[in-house]
């Protein structure tokens, strides 16, 4: 295997927090060596053995009458590389229950719910997680593990408390802007990656874990609990199933008293909140980086080109 592309096409785009997400994942494939792309045009692309195409659902079956017609050309032409479909499960559902999926080396894919309510999703989700050609896909640190040691040493712990995403719990950050030095960034605007890796991370020495409501109910830690981890900070989280996932590195918050209380613990207790660094970068080497996650998807499709 040698290359690895983000479909990004006009037919198939992939879109603002979607893209960003999408190419820390394909990032994570080139420490195994493979070169990675976005695709622009399917028609510029020959088919080989060598490389894999990651096309997320932005439910495109949606916006176009002759979709599938289009899907199966894709599965026609392309049969000898290897797909991973993320968050295909909708299509599954609406358009191959009664006929075979048509493409030949695939993979489904989707964020890793540790503990999914079907009710929400619906019970195609559950099937489409257990199929068996699925890889669950956890959200993780887009570092080299054998970085990590050097982009410590580059920590400046210049702010208190950083965070820099979607608007989850604004009413605490915000509370903790009067009383510390705090970096708060609310996308949209999206900052310059270097720029907010300088600040929210390698600049603070709390992490903001902060998560949407129907991500801490179905068990999924967002990407910035495993990013504040990787970078040095200590990680305060709304998501208390974060604690689990992080090998409990990160400190689940119950409420804004608590959140105040473990922010006083960890700026006035610098042997804890070093403590709580080393234990971090411990879980980030061996487990928490997208190394790790894309190992199991090497296996599988090493299983995939056994079988076929």
């Amino acid at each position: 295997m040698k290359k690895i592309y983000l479909v990004n096409t006009s037919e198939y785009p992939t879109k603002g927090t979607h893209y960003l997400m999408s190419m820390k994942f394909v990032n994570g494939f080139s420490l195994y060596g493979l070169e990675a792309y976005d695709l622009k045009n399917f028609e510029e692309i020959e088919d080989s053995e060598d490389q894999i195409f990651l096309m997320c659902d932005n439910f495109y079956d949606q916006r176009s009458s002759n979709w599938m017609d289009y899907f199966d050309y894709l599965a026609n032409k392309f049969q000898k590389t290897t797909w991973i479909f993320w968050t295909f499960h909708n299509v599954l559902n609406n358009h191959y229950k009664e006929k075979d999926f048509p493409f030949k080396k695939y993979i489904f894919t989707g964020e890793y719910y540790r503990d999914p309510d079907f009710s929400y999703f619906g019970e195609h989700f559950r099937e489409y997680v257990n199929h068996p050609n699925y890889v669950s896909l956890p959200f993780a640190a887009s570092i080299n593990p054998n970085d990590i040691d050097y982009i410590l040493s580059q920590r400046t712990d210049e702010y208190d408390c950083g965070f820099s995403g979607c608007n989850y719990k604004e009413e605490w950050s915000r509370k903790l802007e009067q009383k510390y030095n705090c970096f708060i960034h609310y996308w949209p605007p999206f900052l310059d990656e270097s720029e907010r890796i300088r600040n929210a991370f390698l600049g603070s020495k709390i992490c903001l874990g902060f998560n949407s409501d129907d991500n801490i109910k179905n068990g999924l830690p967002t990407e910035r609990v495993f990013e504040g981890i990787a970078y040095g900070c200590v990680v305060l989280t709304d998501c208390e199933m974060a604690v689990d996932a992080t090998d409990g590195v990160a400190v689940y918050v119950s409420d804004y008293t608590d959140l105040e209380k473990k922010v006083e613990y960890y700026l006035n207790n610098e042997e804890a909140r070093l403590e709580k660094q080393k234990q971090g970068k411990l879980f980030a080497k061996s487990k928490g980086t997208y190394y790790s996650v894309i190992e199991n998807f090497l296996k599988t499709i090493n299983k995939i080109y056994n079988e076929s």
